[in-house]
């Protein structure tokens, strides 16, 4: 009798610690086919674990790959862990307590085709919703099916986009050592135009030099319009990492560094973001083949006023609608950064140029005054001399 008790523990401690691969194993190809016809894309998925009892949940890669046409590779790429009510997919409800992506990489290709500019990332999300229209056997009606997440974090993630242009000249945003979490995800959403979830998140902006960044705020990604109110800071970046700012104009950026401050609202997938970007130390050289004047300013003395001023604070505006495929946010961002540049030169050489012609006016005016009045005229021309010059030193500043 021991020896049959003794044998039954054994099976039971066995059946115990394999069940949940037996169960992965089980799922794992039926979710891979499902997941790929939603998503239009092919969907990898190995050692998948599976408990339910405890409701934990592991696999130690899931990989959607690119669609054809876009750079060859995952469009994203993580090990996951997590914690999910099985019990209530019986009444149509996906609810996971926490969910954990380690080494999570993400990358969004941006490509131009002969029907206009596309990505890797809009091309799914027709997909699905294409998808689900020919499964909703009444169009009218929304999906019973609902999706929430208490908690999901980041470790060690990296996001990549990337443009390809027919000119050459692509970009590429480099995000990564992602650390950070996001909250009271649920879709679809119940009030679409209010932002339930909250996000903050950590890690390294740039590819070469990266630089420490932040971002916070308030988000509705589960809605069938894009809200969020998005705080990012980059506090100390090498300006050389986005050379891609400067394209177009004959300057060579040798160095420099920079900071930026980002506040983007975006309601109803109308974005309006206010950007402060502040420029320190910058070596500039002028690309004299590529024209004499920058702005109507001498492209020489331009580049040297550049590289005198120690900071250039400027203010960049981005504004646009999401939902429109020929908006693109960095490409707006470069134009606003090279309008607000242009703003802040011809004011400062402007003021450089007339400030002295400006104190001899003056100057005249005062010696002309009646004696009665030789103090107030000191008073002022010393004050334009000292404060006035300040002031002048302030505008060109942009203070």
């Amino acid at each position: 009798m021991l020896r049959f008790l003794i044998v039954v523990l054994c099976l039971l401690a066995v059946l115990a610690v394999t069940y949940p691969v037996l169960i992965g194993a089980v799922l794992e190809r039926p979710l891979e086919v499902l997941l790929s016809e939603m998503f239009g894309m092919r969907v990898e998925i190995d050692r998948l674990r599976a408990d339910p009892v405890s409701g934990e949940v592991k696999a130690g890669r899931i990989v959607f790959q690119n669609q054809p046409g876009f750079s060859p590779g995952p469009h994203f790429d993580t090990a996951l862990e997590g914690r999910i009510r099985f019990w209530d997919l019986t009444r149509k409800k996906v609810i996971l307590d926490r969910v954990v992506l380690t080494h999570a990489y993400y990358f969004i290709h941006r490509i131009h085709t002969p029907e206009g500019p596309d990505n890797n990332a809009s091309m799914w999300i027709r997909h699905i919703r294409k998808w689900k229209q020919d499964r909703d056997t009444d169009p009218g009606t929304p999906t019973k099916w609902t999706v929430s997440i208490d908690s999901l974090l980041i470790r060690d993630g990296a996001f990549v986009c990337e443009e390809t242009r027919p000119d050459g000249l692509g970009l590429r945003l480099f995000f990564r050592q992602l650390e950070g979490e996001w909250k009271n995800f649920f879709w679809r959403s119940r009030d679409p135009g209010g932002l339930p979830e909250t996000i903050r998140l950590k890690g390294l902006f740039g590819e070469i030099n990266p630089a420490p960044f932040t971002i916070d705020g308030q988000t509705n990604f589960a809605a069938s319009e894009i809200n969020f109110d998005l705080r990012g800071i980059v506090p100390d970046g090498d300006i050389t990492e986005y050379t891609q700012l400067w394209e177009g104009l004959p300057l060579k950026i040798g160095g420099g560094r920079y900071s930026l401050d980002v506040r983007a609202v975006c309601r109803r997938e109308r974005l309006k973001a206010e950007n402060v970007v502040v420029l320190k130390d910058l070596k500039v050289n002028p690309e004299l083949s590529l024209g004499g004047t920058l702005w109507g300013l001498p492209l020489v003395a331009g580049a040297a006023f550049l590289q005198k001023e120690k900071m250039i604070r400027l203010t960049v505006p981005v504004e646009g609608d999401l939902d429109n495929p020929k908006f693109r946010v960095v490409g707006a961002f470069k134009t606003a950064f090279q309008d607000s540049l242009r703003g802040y030169m011809q004011r400062g050489m402007n003021l450089l140029t007339a400030a002295p012609a400006e104190i001899v006016k003056r100057t005249q005016e005062f010696a002309q005054q009646a004696p009665a009045e030789i103090v107030g005229g000191v008073e002022k021309l010393s004050s334009l001399l000292t404060g006035g010059a300040a002031q002048v030193k302030g505008k060109i500043k942009g203070e």
